[in-house]
């Protein structure tokens, strides 16, 4: 349904939980192995999102993918789009919390002297009002000398994998 692969599900590390009758994938966010953040959305309901617990670090999703050699990244709204990308060939991390301002983009702050490393950062978002707010939020905040924006022709990266 989702059109991503084996590999990219291995890559990011993603796992599954039954939990009062439903199913979460659970996304963990880590940084030079060490784990961050959990957080888990509901398979039969992408509404039904959150951080395992509120005590957490705001940081993107994706580092264990990211080869350190790696001096280009792109960020994407969402966990899938991530691997919808990585699975087109191309170093993703997510942001945390989705599109918007504000709060929303506050790891921008816990991850800005690791994005210090990439030359280009191509920011990804979805196609819509709270991925522009998001851009942006961003590009304010890690500077427009390093950040281009890419325009996808669909609403957000993973909905292009499901449409090649």
């Amino acid at each position: 349904m989702r059109k991503l692969s084996d590999r990219a599900i291995q890559t990011y590390q993603l796992g599954m939980v039954k939990e009062r009758g439903k199913t979460f994938v659970v996304f963990p966010f880590k940084r030079g192995g060490k784990i961050c953040m959990l957080k888990q959305r509901d398979i039969a309901d992408k509404h039904n999102c959150r951080p395992t617990s509120a005590n957490q670090e705001k940081c993107l999703f994706g580092w264990q993918a990211i080869d350190d050699s790696q001096r280009t990244a792109y960020i994407t709204e969402g966990e899938l789009d991530a691997l919808a990308l990585f699975d087109c060939g191309y170093p993703a991390l997510s942001v945390p919390f989705g599109g918007g301002g504000g709060a929303k983009q506050d790891w921008v702050e816990n991850e800005y002297e690791n994005l210090s490393r990439f030359d280009e950062i191509y920011l990804c978002l979805d196609n819509d009002k709270a991925g522009h707010e998001a851009v942006v939020e961003i590009v304010q905040r890690l500077g427009s000398d390093r950040c281009k924006v890419v325009t996808l022709p669909h609403k957000d990266a993973n909905e292009c994998l499901i449409q090649i």
